[in-house]
C-alpha cells in the first residue's frame, strides 16, 4: 500500500498537508484514468458539436438554393439573429471545452503524481531504500546537534576565537 500527501490550493501556493495523508491503491488509479477517459469523451463530444454548429452555420449561410436565406438576407435582420444566437452558443461551447481541459491537465497531472509516489514508496521497502531512510534520520539528528552547538557556541561568546596571533 502506498500514501499521497494532499494538495490544496490556498492563493497562489500549494501547501502540502502531511497531517492528511491517505493510502493510495490501484483502485485510486483506475478511478483516476476512468474520471481522464471520461473527460476525454466529454471534451471530443463538445468540440465534435462545435464543429457540426459552425459547418452548419457556414452551409445555410452560403447556400444560394434556400429560399429563407434570399429573404433572410434581403431582409438581414433574420440573419442577424441567427448569427448571433449560433455565435452565443459556439463561445459557451468554447468556454466548456477549454474548461474541461484544464480538468483533463490537473487529473493528468495528478494521476502522474499518484503513479510517483506509489513508485516512490515500492522503492522505500527494498533494502536500499531502508538504508537511505536510516541514513536521512541520522542526519537530521545531526544536523539538529550542529544547530545546538552553534547555539552554545553563540550564547557563550565562543564564536571567532581561534589559534591567531
Amino acid at each position: 500500500m502506498t500514501y499521497f500527501i494532499t494538495v490544496s490550493l490556498n492563493g497562489d501556493f500549494y501547501h502540502r498537508m502531511i497531517l492528511s495523508i491517505q493510502p493510495v491503491t490501484d483502485k485510486h488509479i483506475s478511478d483516476v484514468h476512468k474520471r481522464l477517459n471520461q473527460v476525454i469523451e466529454i471534451v471530443e463530444s463538445k468540440k465534435k458539436r462545435l464543429a457540426d454548429i459552425e459547418a452548419s452555420m457556414f452551409v445555410s449561410y452560403l447556400n444560394p438554393n434556400n429560399r429563407w436565406n434570399v429573404i433572410r438576407r434581403t431582409l438581414k435582420c433574420g440573419l442577424i439573429d441567427q448569427i448571433s444566437s449560433s455565435q452565443k452558443s459556439i463561445n459557451l461551447i468554447k468556454q466548456d471545452i477549454s474548461r474541461f481541459e484544464e480538468i483533463y491537465l490537473q487529473l493528468s497531472n495528478d494521476l502522474v503524481n499518484l503513479k510517483a509516489i506509489q513508485k516512490r514508496l515500492e522503492y522505500s521497502k527494498t533494502f536500499k531504500g531502508k538504508y537511505f531512510h536510516v541514513l536521512g534520520h541520522f542526519f537530521s539528528l545531526y544536523c539538529i546537534w550542529k544547530i545546538f552547538i552553534s547555539f552554545i557556541n553563540i550564547v557563550f561568546n565562543r564564536v571567532g576565537k581561534g589559534n591567531f596571533k
